[in-house]
């Protein structure tokens, strides 16, 4: 770990020094003391590492950024999960730039080889959630986790072969836990304890939503009936048939609520616009259809929702960082 100027550049290693030379009987180092020792009072509030099952890394966020400051990561083979209950900072994660939007949301990042993560920290920003980082080869020994299980997009994030970033929602269960491992009354062992199981728990219910995010999200939920009877509808909406979906004006029409009442509970609940949200579905569905190898690049365009192949070839290449004709010819 190295300060330069404003900047904190660090990698997985300094992570496993860290704990193998700082952590208490509890198995927890306290970044916070850590940074203080060493004259870095850029923050304040709490930041927790824990070594899970000995396998990866968990980081407990619960601060605020007192100065500005820049954190730059080199991540390689390595899976991280991000969990935002609230608050967060601008970052550019696998290439591309995420602005912070205050709202919950969990992040899955793959870090292929010479992948990098830099976080803009600004002045009276918060931060609260937790985050995991795993390598591919345990998260499958540990949760027994199969190719088959997922769509072709997802595996290619679960295997960490490339750099790239999926959002998903926080479901109900996914905040309770992230809120149980926040707020526990445990101490020393018994805090490690719990944490550990917590973080089992936490990454059952991301395996499950990463399977079929609109199930997750339509049996878990906190919204009011009449809400989740609404955004129960609007999933089935948005997972049908991606060539034919209806405009977000029919759409507020047609769920009985209106357009800005529509778009905010959709956001809050999933801490993305409706319309990223169906960016993501369709360029994960153009993958697969492209790995089957039965159509076309203008058939798949055609079949996720785009008028044509050039502006279905902008869309992939700006979500991707290719163009399709690289994942035709894998």
């Amino acid at each position: 770990m190295e300060r330069i100027d404003n900047c904190i550049v660090a990698d997985v290693q300094d992570v496993q020094r860290l704990l193998a030379t700082n952590k208490n009987t509890a198995g927890i180092v306290s970044v916070k003391s850590f940074s203080q020792a060493k004259n870095l009072t850029w923050s304040s509030g709490r930041f927790d590492l824990y070594e899970y099952r000995k396998v990866a890394y968990a980081g407990i966020k619960d601060f605020s950024i007192d100065e500005a400051f820049t954190t730059k990561t080199s991540l390689s083979n390595l899976i991280s999960f991000e969990y935002m209950l609230n608050g967060g900072s601008d970052q550019q994660l696998a290439g591309k730039t995420f602005l912070n939007n205050d709202m919950p949301r969990l992040y899955v990042t793959s870090h292929g080889k010479s992948s990098k993560q830099t976080r803009f920290h600004k002045a009276g920003e918060k931060y609260k959630g937790v985050g995991i980082w795993i390598t591919p080869d345990k998260l499958e020994e540990l949760f027994s986790i199969h190719s088959i299980d997922f769509p072709y997009s997802i595996t290619q994030v679960l295997n960490a072969k490339i750099n790239r970033v999926l959002t998903f929602p926080l479901t109900g269960n996914i905040r309770r836990v992230v809120d149980q491992i926040l707020n526990h009354p445990f101490t020393e062992k018994l805090s490690y304890q719990f944490v550990e199981s917590k973080l089992t728990e936490l990454l059952c219910y991301t395996l499950l939503c990463m399977q079929s995010p609109e199930h997750a999200y339509n049996n878990d939920n906190q919204l009011s009936n009449t809400k989740n009877s609404a955004m129960k509808l609007l999933l089935t909406k948005l997972e049908g048939d991606l060539e034919k979906i209806p405009s977000v004006d029919k759409l507020s029409k047609e769920l009985g609520m209106s357009k800005a009442q529509l778009t905010k509970t959709f956001k809050s609940s999933y801490g993305m616009t409706i319309s990223e949200y169906l960016t993501q579905k369709r360029m994960q569905r153009s993958q697969d259809l492209i790995k089957e190898g039965k159509l076309s690049i203008m058939q798949v365009a055609i079949e996720v929702g785009y008028l044509n192949q050039s502006s279905f070839g902008r869309a992939f290449k700006k979500f991707f960082g290719y163009t399709p004709l690289k994942d035709k010819t894998r």
